[in-house]
C-alpha cells in the first residue's frame, strides 16, 4: 500500500501543480484578451484535437496497454510486451499521421459543422488555431504509450512531469507572441506536447526500449489490444461529447459564452484531476496486477477504498465551490480585460457545473475498475445510452437557462452515468458488494447537502463585502466544520483521507523540522 500511496501522492502533486500553472495560463489569457471572439475561437480549437487525445494518447490505447504490458511482466515475458509495443507504435503512428493530414485539409468544413453559430471571423480563427494544435496528438500518442510502460513498471516521474512542461510551454510562447493574439498559445501547445508528454518520458526509458518496426496486424495480442481498445475509444468519445455539445449550443449564445464555459470547466477539472485522475492513474497498474495474479481481496480492498476516498474529496470540493462560487470566480478571473459581467456569467455556469464533480470523479475510478478486469464494453454501452439521453436535454435547458443550462445538463448526465456504472458493476461482478463500494456514499451525500444548504442560507443574510475576505473567512469556518462532523458520523473515507494523506504529510513535515 505504501507504493500505491506514493504513486497517488506523486500524481496528485503533479496534477495540482499542473492545475496551478493552468490557472496562471487561463488568468493571463483572461487578463489580456477577456472573453470574446479570439478566446472563443482558441478554446473551440481544442475540441477536435481533444477527441483524438482522449482516443489515442490519454485515453483508450494507453489505458488498455497498461494491463496488457503488466500481464506480460507478471508472466516473466516482457520481451513479448515490447513486441506488441512495436506493432502498436508502427501501425497506429501511420494511422494517426494520415488522419491528421486528412483533417488538416478538411478543417474548414469540420469547424463550420462543429460550431454553426460562430461568425465567419470566429470560424476563420478557429480553423487557424486547430491546424496549429492538431499535430500535437502525434506526440501525445507516442508519449502516452511510453508513459503507460513506465507506469506498468511503477515509475511515475515522467508521466507526472509531462503536463507541467506542457502548460509552461503554452504560457511562454503565448507571452512571447502575444501581439499576434492567441497564436502564441497555440504554438506553445504544439511545442509543449513534444517536450513534455513525449521527449521527457522517452529520455528516461530510451535505453530499455526494444523497438522494431512491425506491421503484423494479424498478431493475436495486437488484435486483443484493439478488441479491448475499441470499446474504450467509443466510450471516451461518448463521455467527452458533452464538451463539444456544450460548445456547439454555446456557439449560438452571446459572444464570450465559450470562454465562460471553458473557464468554469477549468476550475471544475481541478478537483477531478487532483483526486480522481491522479488516483486512477496510480491504481490502474496495481488493480491490473492484482487481477492478473487473482489476488481478489487486494483488488476489492483497493477498488472500494479508492471509490470512497475520491467521492468524499470531490464532494467536499463541490460543496465548497457551490457555497463560494461567486467569490472564487471573481478572485480567480476578474482582472484586466475580463469584466465584472464576464465574471458573473462564469459564476452562474460554474455553480451548475459544480454538482457534476463527485459523479464525474466516480466515473473515472469505476471505469478503471472495469478496465483492470478487462471489461471494456459496459462503460461504452452505458456511455452511449447517456449520450442519447443528453441530446434532447442540451437544447431544452439551453433555451430555458442559457449557458447555465448546458452545464446543468452535464451534471445530470454525469450523475446518471455514475449510478448506472455502479449498479451494472454490482450486478455483473461478484468481486464487489454494494455496501463495500458505496457504503460511505449514503453518509457523504446527506452530510454535505445539509451543511452546504445551511451555510448557503446563512451566507445570503450577510452583507456583500470583499470577495477575497468572504472566501477566506467563510472557508476558515466551513472546512473545519466539515472535517469535524466527518469524524463524528464515522465516514471511513474520511479516515482513509486522514491516514493516507494528512497524517503522513504532517509526520514528514514535523520530522523535517526536527532534523533542521
Amino acid at each position: 500500500m505504501k507504493k500505491i500511496f506514493l504513486a497517488s501522492l506523486l500524481m496528485t502533486l503533479s496534477i495540482f501543480l499542473s492545475r496551478i500553472i493552468g490557472y496562471v495560463r487561463d488568468a493571463i489569457i483572461a487578463a489580456k484578451f477577456g472573453a470574446g471572439v479570439e478566446t472563443d475561437a482558441y478554446f473551440a480549437a481544442f475540441t477536435l484535437p481533444d477527441f483524438l487525445n482522449y482516443l489515442v494518447a490519454g485515453g483508450a490505447f494507453s489505458i488498455t496497454f497498461i494491463p496488457i504490458f503488466t500481464s506480460f511482466m507478471v508472466k516473466g515475458d516482457e520481451d513479448r510486451g515490447w513486441k506488441i509495443y512495436s506493432i502498436i507504435i508502427s501501425i497506429m503512428t501511420i494511422v494517426l499521421v494520415t488522419a491528421v493530414i486528412i483533417l488538416e485539409f478538411m478543417m474548414p468544413q469540420i469547424v463550420q459543422s462543429m460550431f454553426p453559430g460562430f461568425t465567419q471571423e470566429a470560424i476563420d480563427r478557429t480553423i487557424l488555431f486547430t491546424r496549429i494544435v492538431l499535430p500535437a496528438q502525434i506526440f501525445f500518442y507516442n508519449g502516452g504509450i511510453i508513459a503507460a510502460i513506465l507506469m506498468s513498471k511503477k515509475r511515475f516521474f515522467a508521466p507526472a512531469m509531462a503536463p507541467l512542461i506542457y502548460n509552461i510551454s503554452i504560457i511562454l510562447f503565448g507571452l512571447i507572441f502575444s501581439k499576434w493574439g492567441m497564436i502564441g498559445f497555440a504554438i506553445g501547445a504544439l511545442v509543449g506536447s513534444f517536450i513534455g508528454p513525449f521527449f521527457i518520458p522517452y529520455l528516461l526509458i530510451r535505453k530499455e526500449i526494444k523497438f522494431k518496426i512491425s506491421f503484423n496486424i494479424k498478431d493475436r495480442d495486437f488484435l486483443h489490444f484493439i478488441k479491448l481498445s475499441l470499446p474504450i475509444m467509443v466510450g471516451l468519445i461518448l463521455v467527452t461529447l458533452d464538451d463539444w455539445l456544450s460548445k456547439r449550443y454555446g456557439s449560438f449564445l452571446e459572444k464570450g459564452t465559450l470562454s465562460w464555459l471553458n473557464n468554469s470547466r477549468r476550475l471544475i477539472l481541478v478537483p477531478i484531476g487532483l483526486f480522481a485522475q491522479a488516483n486512477a492513474q496510480a491504481i490502474l497498474p496495481f488493480l491490473s496486477e492484482y487481477f492478473a495474479k487473482n489476488q481478489l481481496d487486494e483488488f476489492k480492498k483497493l477498488a472500494s477504498k479508492t471509490v470512497s476516498l475520491v467521492f468524499y474529496l470531490t464532494t467536499f470540493t463541490a460543496s465548497w465551490f457551490i457555497l463560494f462560487n461567486s467569490e472564487i470566480i471573481t478572485t480567480v478571473y476578474k482582472r484586466g480585460a475580463y469584466s465584472i459581467i464576464d465574471a458573473q456569467n462564469t459564476a452562474l455556469i460554474f455553480l451548475s457545473f459544480a454538482f457534476a464533480i463527485p459523479f464525474w470523479g466516480g466515473i473515472i475510478i469505476i471505469s478503471r475498475v472495469y478496465y483492470a478486469m478487462g471489461k471494456t464494453l459496459p462503460p461504452m454501452f452505458i456511455g452511449a445510452i447517456m449520450t442519447l439521453i443528453s441530446l434532447p436535454i442540451f437544447p431544452l435547458l439551453s433555451d430555458r437557462f442559457g449557458a447555465s443550462g448546458l452545464t446543468l445538463t452535464i451534471s445530470i448526465i454525469k450523475a446518471l452515468y455514475f449510478l448506472t456504472l455502479v449498479i451494472f458493476l454490482l450486478k455483473t461482478s461478484k468481486i464487489l458488494s454494494l455496501w463495500e463500494l458505496i457504503g460511505d456514499l449514503v453518509k457523504i451525500l446527506p452530510l454535505f447537502a445539509i451543511l452546504t444548504s445551511f451555510f448557503y442560507y446563512i451566507k445570503t443574510w450577510l452583507p456583500n463585502i470583499n470577495p477575497i475576505f468572504t472566501l477566506l473567512i467563510g472557508s476558515a469556518i466551513f472546512i473545519p466544520t466539515i472535517i469535524y462532523l466527518s469524524s463524528k458520523v464515522k465516514i471511513d473515507s474520511y479516515n482513509e483521507f486522514y491516514n493516507r494523506y494528512l497524517l503522513k504529510i504532517l509526520k514528514k513535515i514535523f520530522r523535517l523540522k526536527r532534523k533542521k
